[in-house]
């Protein structure tokens, strides 16, 4: 199973005569995500995931806005990010009927001896800025316009950070 489990949810419907965008809410978990059962490799041991971030989708099918929900993963908070602005919220708040794409992460197993991964950080991700200029610089780098996700997941940036 992957380290980061990457859901995409169905929001646009398209027959022959009629496209729509579907707002039907889906309740999905914010924690203990249990994909062990299909995991077909018995020796795998459990394939437990907790979100880490929601891609938001708002509008139709014409056009959009597009926020996002992160949780930051040394403070354990959630953040809404919403163009260039960022405010904490709370777990609750992270299931919408916006959502769009899930992002998971599976839990440490604690059976592997293997070194953690690395993923590079986004190219001025809250992370990045936090760590080198203080917690106001980092909403600040954000304001490039771009929705930003947690946990450094994308991006060219040669820095490196480490996934939990």
């Amino acid at each position: 199973m992957p380290e980061v489990l990457i859901i995409h949810l169905k929001r646009f419907s398209y027959n022959r005569y009629w496209r729509d965008k579907i707002d039907t809410l889906i309740e999905f978990p914010v924690k203990n995500l249990d994909m062990t059962e299909y995991v077909i490799n018995s020796s795998h041991g459990q394939a437990v995931y907790d979100l880490i971030s929601v891609s938001n989708h708002y509008g139709g099918m014409g056009g959009g806005h597009y926020t996002a929900y992160g949780k930051n993963k040394t403070d354990g908070n959630w953040y809404y990010f919403d163009d260039s602005s960022v405010t904490q919220t709370n777990e609750e708040a992270v299931v919408t009927k916006a959502a769009y794409v899930l992002f998971y992460q599976r839990r440490s197993t604690g059976k592997s001896s293997a070194p953690k991964r690395v993923i590079p950080s986004a190219a001025g991700s809250a992370e990045t800025a936090a760590t080198s200029s203080g917690p106001e610089s980092a909403t600040n780098h954000m304001n490039g316009g771009a929705t930003g996700l947690t946990n450094g997941v994308g991006g060219d940036s040669d820095e490196e950070m480490e996934v939990n």
